[in-house]
């Protein structure tokens, strides 16, 4: 008999294609391998076998009836009748139509053979850690698709729990545990390793219930963790755990994935790399400057230094010194065997912006797009770039290959991938059911975290966790523009290093871009009619020099009255004037970021960009704007400084004008008022002194905050790693975080995307690519505050008005039910 692997691959056939792929990504990742061994004294035959024991019987429950019947189903709705094998043309037998098998995973019986045959190795070869009865190899199968967590097989433990005819029901015996073992021994023997015999009965004693037992080693797993905590007598076990199991479900996986789409089409093998020597990709670069006018490409010194770095480093430098270029030369360098480059940003901005330049360079079969729109990003390139008016913009819909390349980026398969910061901290609370996967590519890459000065407390305690487990495999560079000593030490010290591995452009640290004015007095959104005439005649003044103005609120609140302050004046009738903030749904958002791209084939006054703008924190990181005036609301230093890096960002002789004013009493809850204070009083000092502050004396100032502050001391991360360790302790390291205890213990943190009520009437019968365009952020806290009763399972609603000028606001009862938390939503 020839039993069904695929719906149109046999079992033999597809379990060897998986084999394959696996030969290949453990060649390319021995280095990595070959580390974990070293670290933690595993034997790394032992280790072999384990992955090997996963790939040979991570689909042993697929002859069973029940798996068997339901492909030919498939088949059958297609006409198929005859089925034969794509890879080797044999016909695959049918199942008996008439014989009723119950629904049943095949990873609960794939998982407990690979377990039996996991304690045959550890009693023959040792086990694979001194970690007593965790079987690494039982939770890599029984997670390979579904997560991992008490609530997985609850159908079949209902249904069969006790049954002593649980095999029966579902088609299982020794016929199909034969054609198993056979394929299994072959695949043993191309390694060279003897597979001990094993009967149905040896694994299937007593007729034990095999969901039973199943479960109860899931159920089981944060007591067993407990039990080698209390043995071992140190937390870093968990660490041990986690990288361990990340390694070898990351090979099971991406091993399964290829080889059902691999062998067949070669086109998509996911494990290729980057060959590229760092000359060659400067090359790359000076191509793409040069189509920029006027421009010369030269690398510069700065570049070079971060491109000799060997391991781990810190790089600071101002805007316009090219860091983005000089991280990918040093990660061209850095990266291992395993060849991955990941690419981390604070936010979907500049996340989108630095995967185009990526794909620039490496091509777009090479880069990959991680973040949570980042599936409807792909979808409105294609329909904004190629004969879009073929594309009706009511019925989004993706292509094959469009959802082809999803699944590539969600699982971090390409060599090159940016993402999002919060995709990656994600995995040190085990956030989603590809955490594992996910860790495991990223071993033996180079990792670029860009912006570092944008993580507060609860960032850095997840950074942490993250560093901590990848330091030793992964090389890691921080970048920042500003970036205090205290910083660099807390940084150093997660890398595990006392070295002096930073790396600063100090060739700009003389100049200066801008003139700085401090109002003592007032605060930005005007609080009588005679500041607000007084706020209107300046800007009006601005603009009337042909001065494009760069408008910077704390609050959403405060950008949205102030635009609105703006539209009401005569002489700003005709001006252009927009309002960008995080709270305008994708689409709008969408079309104000195009609207704010810059166009590199013309000069700074030939750009489109708005006369005005009025902004939240939305513009410090990832928009490209070169704006003549900013007037910005206080806040601590460094956000006063990457804001004040929107103008004259290319440092014409023309000095731009900021305008720092008091801080808003609603950003006291986000930015402490006793920073922002001391921030202020430190810049008026400063600028009383000289008003063009140069690049030195803003790092001086920046060093002078932070003068005696611990990082490690901040209240917020202490809270987050208590409850990183209380989460440890409770799922038993690696358990997926059920989506309810992720809301529970992450509430204050946590976002959610909605869609406000006032759209959802009008797109709540479009497919859901259209819905994802409506889609906004939220904190999950906010979103419970103000749940519509339209929310079904699929897509949270919100009582939230909407229009596409100012984005969303709320009616006074809904300001009242969130309290204090409405000024802040959404800086």
């Amino acid at each position: 008999m020839v039993y069904f692997g695929k719906p149109n691959q046999c079992y033999t056939c597809h379990v060897e294609a998986v084999y394959k792929s696996w030969k290949k990504s453990y060649d390319k990742r021995k280095e990595v391998i070959e580390l974990l061994c070293e670290r933690y004294g595993y034997s790394p035959e032992r280790f072999k076998i384990a992955s090997l024991l996963t790939v040979a019987f991570h689909d042993a429950g697929k002859t069973s009836l029940t798996f068997q019947k339901t492909m030919a189903e498939l088949n059958y709705k297609k006409n198929n009748f005859n089925v034969f094998c794509d890879t080797c043309n044999n016909e695959i037998s049918l199942p008996n139509s008439d014989y009723q098998a119950e629904p049943y995973r095949h990873e609960i019986i794939s998982s407990i053979a690979t377990s039996y045959f996991s304690s045959l190795f550890d009693e023959s070869v040792g086990k694979l850690g001194t970690e007593n009865n965790f079987s690494y190899e039982f939770f890599a199968v029984v997670g390979h698709h579904k997560p991992v967590n008490p609530d997985v097989f609850r159908r079949e433990f209902d249904r069969l729990y006790d049954d002593p005819n649980e095999m029966k029901r579902v088609g299982y015996g020794i016929n199909e545990w034969n054609y198993v073992m056979e394929v299994a021994k072959s695949i043993f023997e191309k390694e060279g390793i003897e597979l001990p015999e094993v009967e149905w009965q040896d694994i299937f004693k007593n007729g034990m219930s095999i969901i039973g037992n199943v479960k109860d080693r899931i159920d089981t797993l944060p007591l067993v963790v407990q039990d080698i905590l209390s043995e071992e007598g140190d937390t870093s076990i968990i660490g041990q755990i986690r990288e361990t199991f990340s390694l070898l479900k990351s090979l099971l996986v991406a091993s399964d994935w290829e080889g059902s789409y691999w062998i067949t089409s070669p086109e998509n093998e996911i494990h290729n790399t980057i060959n590229l020597s760092t000359d060659d990709f400067w090359e790359r670069v000076k191509t793409e400057v040069k189509k920029q006018p006027d421009v010369i490409f030269k690398v510069k010194d700065f570049q070079r230094e971060l491109a000799d770095i060997s391991g781990h480093g810190i790089a600071i430098a101002p805007t316009g010194s090219g860091k983005t270029e000089g991280a990918i030369a040093w990660a061209l360098k850095n990266k291992s065997l395993n060849g991955k480059i990941l690419y981390v940003l604070p936010n979907q901005v500049l996340t989108n912006s630095i995967y185009e330049r990526m794909v620039k360079y490496f091509g777009e079969e090479n880069v990959g797009l991680l973040h949570s729109s980042a599936f409807l990003y792909q979808i409105l390139n294609r329909t904004d770039n190629y004969e879009s008016e073929q594309f009706d913009k009511n019925e989004l819909t993706p292509t094959d290959k469009e959802k082809y390349s999803h699944l590539l980026n969600r699982m971090m398969f390409r060599p090159i991938m940016v993402t999002t910061v919060d995709q990656l901290l994600a995995l040190a609370f085990n956030g989603n059911k590809r955490w594992s996967v996910l860790m495991g590519e990223i071993f033996g890459g180079a990792i670029i975290f860009d912006e570092v000065h944008a993580y507060d407390g609860h960032m850095l305690a997840l950074l942490e966790r993250i560093t901590r487990e990848l330091r030793y495999y992964s090389k890691m560079l921080f970048m920042s523009a500003t970036m205090p000593e205290n910083l660099i030490y807390f940084i150093s010290k997660l890398l595990g290093t006392e070295k002096n591995i930073r790396v600063q452009d100090t060739t700009l640290l003389d100049e200066s871009r801008n003139i700085f004015h401090v109002n003592t007095i007032s605060k930005l959104l005007p609080e009588n009619e005679k500041q607000t005439e007084l706020l209107m005649k300046n800007i009006e003044n601005f603009v009337e020099n042909n001065k494009r103005v760069l408008i910077v609120c704390n609050t959403v609140k405060t950008a949205q009255q102030i635009y609105e302050m703006l539209k009401t004046k005569d002489y700003f009738e005709n001006k252009n004037i927009m309002c960008f903030h995080s709270r305008f749904i994708s689409h709008d958002r969408r079309e104000k970021e195009k609207k704010l791209e810059k166009d590199k084939s013309k000069d700074k006054k030939e750009q489109s960009w708005p006369h005005i703008l009025v902004a939240t924190q939305v513009v410090e990181c990832g928009v490209d704007l070169d704006y003549d005036v900013l007037l910005t609301d206080g806040a601590p230093l460094e956000a006063i400084i990457q804001r004040a890096g929107r103008v004259n960002r290319e440092r014409s002789k023309e000095k731009g004008e900021i305008y720092v004013f008091q801080q808003d009493e609603a950003s006291e809850n986000f930015y402490p008022p006793e920073i922002t204070k001391k921030a202020l009083n430190i810049l008026q000092d400063q600028v009383s002194l000289n008003p063009a502050l140069t690049e030195k004396d803003l790092n001086h100032m920046i060093e002078n905050i932070y003068k005696g502050r611990k990082f490690d001391d901040d209240l917020r991360y202490l809270n987050t790693r208590q409850v990183l360790e209380e989460v440890m302790y409770d799922i038993g390291a690696i358990q997926d975080l059920p989506e309810t205890d992720l809301h529970t213990r992450f509430v204050t943190y946590k976002t959610v995307e909605v869609v406000p009520e006032d759209c959802w009437t009008k797109i709540n019968n479009k497919n859901q690519f259209v819905i994802m365009e409506h889609l906004l952020k939220m904190p999950l806290w906010a979103y419970l505050h103000a749940k519509s009763d339209k929310s079904n399972d699929k897509w949270k609603v919100m009582k939230m008005n909407y229009n596409s000028e100012i984005g969303g606001t709320f009616e006074e009862n809904i300001k009242n039910k969130l309290g204090k938390g409405y000024d802040t939503l959404f800086c």
